[in-house]
Parts: C-alpha cells; structure tokens; sequence
C-alpha cells in the first residue's frame, strides 16, 4: 500500500499554480500523485482511496468532474471535507491518496 500525503497545487519547483482556479489546482494535484505512483511503479489505476480537502462547499463539482477525467470506474473512494483553510491561503483543495500496487 501506498499512502501519499496531502497533495497541494505547486509544480516541481513548489510554485503555486492556478491561484483562484480550483479545477486547475485539482489538475496539478492529480499529476502529482500520478507522479508518485508511477514512480512506485504504478497507475492511477492502482489508486483506492482519496480524502479531498476544500475551502469551498461549491467548489466540490468541479474537483469530482477533474476525479472522473483521470480516475477510471470504478472511481477511488472519497471523502469530501470542508475546511476553514489550508496552510497556504491560495490552495482551495488538498487531495491525500491510497494506492494498492502490485
């Protein structure tokens, strides 16, 4: 099993990315974690579990739209919460993940 930390919307140089964008910063998070999968040898395949943190209540249909763009049926489970903040005001998600490589 692989447990990936919470994974927040910098590039690989820990830049913040599409500050104001929630879909864009769900983007950059999913390529994240796709990055630590695969570099246990997995897929976003092998990902079982997710727990999404957000700021905002409405911004939930726009991360599970990104979650159905990269994740496959049947989707990761997922817990939605929602939060007074994260540690850096421009995140509005943070996305923690399981995986079960093989």
């Amino acid at each position: 099993m692989l447990h990936i930390s919470g994974q927040v919307p910098q590039d690989e140089r820990g830049n913040n990315v599409a500050v104001g964008d929630v879909r864009g910063q769900t983007e950059q998070i999913v390529r994240n974690i796709r990055k630590i999968v695969e570099s246990e040898g997995g897929t976003l395949v092998d990902v079982c579990r997710l727990t999404i943190f957000l700021t905002a209540r409405d911004d939930l249909t726009a991360v599970m739209e990104v979650r159905r763009e990269h994740f496959k049926e049947p989707y990761p489970a997922a817990t939605a919460v929602v939060v007074t903040g994260l540690a850096n005001a421009e995140w509005l998600v943070e996305i923690e993940a399981v995986a079960v490589l093989n």
